[in-house]
């Protein structure tokens, strides 16, 4: 899914049954969009976490550049200093 590059819509057919018996049915439209195809937060604020990429290699490059500053602001480079700071107001 990671190399969709457009749109794609369908439909989801759920159906839940117990032992022979069908308990619930149901079919929904589903829009699945490529990694950059967001809305917005003020459609669907929700989705923002499926577009948190932790492995991407540009995360590294934004990591090795904020360790840096906070080496100059606190002569520690480690985030999780930055964080125990914070902690401790």
């Amino acid at each position: 899914m990671s190399e969709l590059t457009e749109k794609l819509s369908g439909d989801l057919f759920l159906s839940i049954s117990s032992k022979e018996e069908l308990l619930f049915t149901e079919n929904y439209n589903v829009d699945i969009l490529a990694y950059d195809q967001w809305n917005g937060i003020g459609t669907l604020p929700e989705m923002l976490a499926a577009f948190v990429t932790p492995n991407h290699p540009e995360i590294s490059k934004v990591i090795q550049i904020a360790s840096r500053i906070l080496d100059n602001w606190t002569d520690n480079p480690s985030l999780m200093h930055i964080r125990a700071l914070i902690r401790t107001g």
